[in-house]
């Protein structure tokens, strides 16, 4: 009986090492479609993980990528290990997803494309080889769990990054504000009264940089890390302060990352609407490059990004008391789509509009005072602001419509 079991023993461990030869021999001639994997690993992620890549170094990125595929081979030619050590590659980009305020399922989701993309290869090539369905079952198991094991560790590395750069979040505070930028009514440790422009500093952007600013500035502020890895700021500013005179202080103050900023603004709403327009700044100018952006810069830029709420900031921003409601002033828009629309002609403008080319003159210097500013200094951007009023009307007409 105790040979017999012998035997048993040895033919099991002849099976097991004819396995793993045949395991590590598919595993010789798999590598060699390592660069296509990485490849087709890269472009599953941009196509199906979003926020995974918003602005962390493609460099990092791809070499993550390179590095995750070799020690992911390594894992399926080798029974598992009793622990996985993540590569330094694999280390950077969970540190670069959580600095640049990319989420954790964005970073989780993308390990688990990459798993789809080497086991949907592996099964390929074994197909090519005819290879034995327990070697193709093996090597599944191992790949799982060395995916599983890496995951664990990425999580952890991602959370330790978001704890170091949040350490200092007053989750009250924020939640105060979010609070208000959604409408609701709260106490803050900021003037409700006055002007305000928001400025909104990306995740990457140096640490001390709004304390500078406010520093420098000596303006009543309000501060608030968020959990995303953004610092957001208001100040209370006078009635002469422009986004210009903050954006000049910025670009001092400034040595990584991107901020944006919003324009002078005040009334009801006004934190929630420069925020938004701060918020957008930056993101604009996170995709251009720019390490500081003010608002009316990618005024037009920012309507492709930020909803009917950005739609009617434009709007009011770009023709001040032109947009308020009245046969007066829907006269003189009128008139000025009119004048814009003949190629800047007064006297084109008076044939199509009926009247003399002189009250045209006079219609358009009036529109002009109500604007804020000369109509051919921002000649495209009151032009789509005008395009926008009229449609924006006709959304809250059959809003009201549909109330009654």
């Amino acid at each position: 009986m105790v040979a017999q079991d012998g035997r048993a023993t040895l033919l099991m461990r002849m099976l097991d090492s004819a396995l793993q030869q045949a395991i590590v021999d598919f595993v010789t001639s798999f590598e060699a479609q390592a660069p296509a994997i990485v490849d087709d690993m890269q472009a599953r992620h941009a196509a199906e993980v979003a926020g995974l890549f918003n602005g962390v170094d493609r460099g990092i990125a791809r070499d993550a990528a390179a590095m995750g595929v070799a020690v992911a081979l390594s894992a399926m030619r080798m029974p598992p290990a009793t622990s996985t050590i993540a590569p330094d590659a694999a280390v950077r980009e969970a540190r670069a997803v959580a600095a640049e305020g990319g989420t954790l399922a964005a970073l989780l989701h993308g390990y688990r494309v990459g798993h789809a993309v080497i086991q949907e290869h592996m099964l390929a090539h074994a197909e090519r080889i005819g290879a034995p369905i327990n070697v193709v079952r093996v090597m599944s198991e191992r790949l799982f769990v060395h995916v599983d094991r890496l995951m664990a560790q990425a999580n952890h590395e991602y959370m330790e990054e978001r704890r170091r750069r949040n350490g200092d979040i007053d989750l009250a505070l924020y939640a105060r504000i979010k609070r208000v930028l959604a409408g609701q009514v709260e106490t803050l440790p900021y003037p409700d009264d006055g002007h305000h422009i928001a400025v909104v500093f990306d995740p990457r952007a140096t640490p001390d940089a709004a304390e500078r600013l406010v520093a420098d500035l000596e303006l009543p502020a309000l501060r608030v890390a968020t959990p995303s890895g953004e610092i957001w700021l208001w100040l209370n500013v006078s009635e002469t302060t422009t986004e210009g005179d903050i954006r000049s202080v910025l670009e001092a103050v400034m040595t990584a990352g991107a901020a944006g900023v919003s324009e002078p603004t005040t009334g009801s709403g006004s934190l929630a609407t420069t925020h938004r327009q701060a918020k957008l700044a930056c993101r604009l100018g996170t995709l251009r490059r720019t390490r500081v952006s003010s608002y009316p810069e990618v005024a037009l830029e920012a309507l492709a990004f930020g909803g009917q709420d950005a739609a009617r900031d434009f709007t009011r921003a770009e023709l001040g008391l032109l947009a308020d409601d009245g046969e007066r002033t829907e006269m003189l828009r009128r008139t000025v789509q009119a004048y814009f629309a003949s190629g800047s002609s007064a006297a084109a403008a008076a044939v199509e509009l009926g009247v003399a080319e002189r009250t045209v003159t006079y219609r358009l210097r009036r529109a002009e005072e109500l604007v804020g500013r000369p109509l051919a200094a921002r000649r495209a951007e009151i032009e789509a602001a005008l395009r926008l009023h009229r449609v924006l009307d006709q959304v809250a007409d059959n809003a009201v419509s549909t109330v009654r």
